[in-house]
């Protein structure tokens, strides 16, 4: 072969070699949690499965076995409360958590506020991770970038991080002023439009929105964003604590790793990156069993809430000489909300108070800190409001819809007779209460937002009222109500009688 033929060949081989190498499809691999809540051992739903530190370890393996740089670790949201060592940390052993284990993206979800914004702003400056939050405000202003584009097995990757749409039917108080949202569907959009000009090479949507197949009070966005915007290659959900291994929605995948720790998403995909294109997304939910050993995490900070933990749970605050049990329905055969209420009566000397049963926890014998987080897993503070009758009765009747379900809230301090069929109120005043033309109404913070957009009557009326909100949360309420009347014997009293 002469001379220059070889020389031309070589360079053709060259050029061909050069263009498979550009046209390479690269893998990806990207890992998801969502709804942690401060799981640190493992699910509430189970003790011997999920929680951070099963996480942990499966994440330490995966990072080893593909390094670092080869894959993308993002949480969506509900990271900072939920379990008890979300309490006792004040929701920081989640952010030391998300750093511990090197995520590459937190996205903030709706309870990363519940001890307060100061608090989360405070735990979110001392973070290493990337925090993204396209539709998130403080007094105005935007607190995050909405996206970050990451190199990783030489793909460009663009994250775009959003939060729920639906804050302001959560939350009410002090404790969240200057907290404001904007539509998540309409955030993004604005984004695109920057994310466009970059070339990426795949899209990925991080949020704090969960796909459900009826979205009545539409809290979730999932379908609309999907519809809108098909050149979103990868949606990661949360909000709905549902696992969701992969699906089609719209021209999107969809993934949701379910909640506390119960699973880790895995989801591989393979980038063109000459087309700039995702060829293929498949994705797994690998469950977090017993047989997965939990990370010997090296933070003293972890280890000191753990044990803070452990010996808050036996700490006794009072007793009580019979089971108060959870079962029945507030104001009418349920003990709990009956504690609930006279603790809340004891501190804001409410003529009347709304209220329901938190959870399903019954107290026996000795009552610790443990026991009252259990009953009060919230972090509600209480507001009292002047109100006349006919507006009590409004809010009975907005009530009486939600009577089979977990937001409705019991009447204590007045005797009541719904009846059915004429959809009328009774309503039965002491001598004492008689001649009020006002009276003093107790709620729980998360009520008078709204209760998630379930009480929209009660939300207008409460509108332009003056509300006194207490010092004490509800948890706190109820933990010095019970350490002064030990040992308690509660006793129903059917405030509410219903006709049919």
């Amino acid at each position: 072969m002469p001379k220059y033929n070889k020389i031309i060949f070589a360079v053709f081989l060259s050029f061909f070699f050069c263009s498979f190498i550009s046209s390479e499809v690269v893998e990806v691999k990207i890992y998801q949690t969502t709804d942690i809540h401060s799981h640190i051992d493992s699910s509430s739903h189970e003790t011997d499965v999920g929680g951070w530190l099963r996480i942990g370890t499966v994440i330490r393996e995966k990072q080893s076995s593909y390094g670092k740089k080869n894959l993308l670790l993002i949480d969506c949201g509900d990271t900072l409360e939920g379990a008890f060592s979300g309490v006792i940390s004040q929701g920081e052993a989640g952010g030391h958590l998300l750093d511990i284990y090197n995520y590459d993206v937190w996205v903030p979800g709706n309870h990363e506020f519940d001890f307060g914004i100061k608090k989360f702003l405070e735990i979110s400056e001392n973070m290493k991770c990337t925090i993204l939050n396209a539709n998130l405000l403080y007094n105005g202003k935007k607190l995050f970038p909405g996206f970050k584009i990451f190199h990783k097995n030489g793909a460009k990757i663009a994250v775009i991080g959003v939060n729920a749409s639906f804050l302001k039917n959560w939350f009410w108080g002090r404790r969240y002023q200057g907290i404001g949202v904007l539509k998540a569907v309409d955030a993004i959009g604005v984004i695109l439009e920057k994310i466009a000009v970059k070339k990426v090479d795949m899209i990925i949507l991080a949020m704090h929105h969960g796909y459900l197949e009826k979205d009545l009070r539409g809290v979730n966005e999932v379908v609309d964003i999907a519809m809108r915007y098909p050149q979103i290659d990868l949606l990661l959900g949360g909000h709905t604590h549902i696992e969701r291994p992969g699906m089609q929605i719209g021209k999107s995948w969809y993934v949701q790793a379910g909640c506390h720790g119960e699973f880790l998403g895995e989801i591989t995909a393979m980038i063109d990156t000459e087309k700039h294109e995702v060829k293929k997304i498949s994705s797994i939910l690998l469950p977090m069993t017993e047989d997965i050993p939990k990370d010997k995490v090296n933070s003293v900070y972890i280890q000191e809430i753990l044990k803070k933990q452990k010996n808050m749970t036996k700490q006794v605050v009072g007793s009580c000489k019979k089971d108060i049990s959870a079962k029945g329905l507030p104001g009418i055969n349920s003990q709990i909300s009956e504690l609930l209420c006279l603790a809340i009566k004891e501190e804001t000397k409410a003529d009347i108070i709304f209220h329901g049963s938190l959870s399903n926890h019954t107290l026996s014998g000795k009552i610790t800190k443990k026991d009252v987080f259990l009953t009060v897993p919230y972090e509600n503070t209480i507001g009292t409001v002047l109100l006349t009758k006919n507006e009590i009765k409004k809010i009975i009747k907005e009530q009486i819809n939600y009577i089979l379900h977990w937001s409705f809230q019991g009447i204590y301090g007045c005797n009541i007779i719904y009846n059915r069929q004429n959809n009328t109120v009774k309503m039965d005043f002491s001598k004492k209460m008689q001649e009020q033309k006002f009276f003093s109404v107790s709620f729980n913070s998360y009520v008078i937002s709204s209760g998630g957009g379930r009480f929209p009557v009660l939300k207008s009326i409460l509108k332009n009222k003056k509300i006194k909100e207490t010092k004490l949360d509800s948890r706190k309420i109820l933990e010095k109500y019970i350490s002064k009347y030990s040992p308690l014997e509660i006793k129903i009293k059917q405030w509410m009688k219903i006709e049919e």
